[in-house]
C-alpha cells in the first residue's frame, strides 16, 4: 500500500478479523482468547504506526457464525444450549459481517482508524 501511493491518497484500508474471545473469559480456550486479544493489540499498534502512510487499520471482533468451521455443533444438544444461553438465543448468519467490512473497505470510513468493532448479535453481553 505504501508503494502504491497510500500516503497520498489516503486509500489504504485494513481490515483484520478478530473474535469476541479477546474479550471474554471462558474454559480451556486460553491460548485462543490470548492470541485474538493480541490480534487486536496488534492492530491497533500497527493503525498507530501507519497512519501517516494513509492507511486506516480497523478490527471486527464477530461473535459465534454458522460457519463450515463449527460445522454441526450448533445443531448439537450442546450447541443449542449454548445459543439458548445468549439473550437473543439465535446464531449469527454467515454474511453477518459483510455490511461492516465492505464499509470499513470503503471510502466512506477515511475517519476511522485503530477502531475495534464487535458484531456478535449481544453474544458478549
Amino acid at each position: 500500500m505504501m508503494t502504491a501511493g497510500s500516503r497520498e491518497s489516503g486509500a489504504g484500508r485494513i481490515v483484520i478479523i478478530g473474535s469476541i474471545t479477546a474479550q471474554l473469559t471462558g474454559q480451556g480456550d486460553a491460548a485462543y482468547a490470548a492470541t485474538k486479544a493480541g490480534v487486536a493489540h496488534l492492530s491497533r499498534q500497527l493503525a498507530r504506526e501507519w497512519v501517516r502512510q494513509g492507511i486506516n487499520l480497523n478490527v471486527v471482533q464477530p461473535g459465534y457464525i454458522r460457519t463450515e468451521l463449527v460445522g454441526n455443533w450448533f445443531d448439537s444438544e450442546g450447541g443449542k444450549a449454548q445459543i439458548a444461553s445468549w439473550h437473543r438465543r439465535r446464531i449469527m448468519d454467515i454474511d453477518a459481517l459483510d455490511d461492516l467490512v465492505l464499509y470499513l473497505a470503503s471510502d466512506a470510513s477515511a475517519q476511522i482508524t485503530g477502531s475495534v468493532f464487535t458484531v456478535d448479535d449481544g453474544q458478549s453481553l
